[in-house]
């Protein structure tokens, strides 16, 4: 699990992305982090073939904090910031992980300026996914969501190997 924020210019696929964008190719977020993790996926396998059936890439659209949007409430409760303000950058976005529009913009930086003293590495990250919880997270963040179906599919396949069907 990786933020997209800042990541590496030498990361696997990112001068791929950055040729296309600069050929003018428009790429949404979403389509950026699926070449990013295609990439990522392709480098694992031709490093370590055995174990790339099982590496299963994730690269939060922008920071992992946009995740903490999926419930405003929650968020504003337990970071102890106005509830309305929150709403006003959720309601701007389609979904959570959309969240980020410039540097400035980056979840963690939103909720910095909404609260100066917001730390939100690990605790308080740790405390409002715990209240919001898993299912209204995946609910509301489909790439999230998507991610952790692979990684139950991989539980799946592991009990057709221990118990074959003839």
């Amino acid at each position: 699990m990786l933020d997209y924020f800042r990541i590496d210019p030498n990361w696997p696929g990112r001068k791929g992305v950055n040729n296309k964008l600069a050929r003018g190719i428009s790429l949404k977020a979403l389509d950026r982090i699926d070449l990013l993790e295609q990439a990522m996926l392709k480098e694992i396998g031709d490093h370590f073939p055995n174990y790339a059936q099982r590496f299963i890439p994730y690269i939060s659209l922008h920071e992992f904090e946009a995740l903490l949007f999926s419930e405003p409430s929650i968020l504003a409760e337990k970071c102890h910031i106005n509830l309305d303000s929150v709403q006003e950058i959720v309601k701007i976005y389609k979904t959570p992980e959309d969240i980020n529009d410039s540097p400035e913009g980056a979840p963690s930086k939103r909720l910095s300026k909404l609260k100066p003293q917001f730390r939100s590495k690990p605790a308080m990250a740790q405390s409002v996914t715990e209240a919001i919880g898993i299912e209204r997270i995946r609910k509301e963040c489909p790439h999230f969501h998507m991610w952790l179906c692979k990684l139950e599919a991989l539980d799946s396949l592991d009990d057709k190997k221990q118990n074959p069907v003839f």
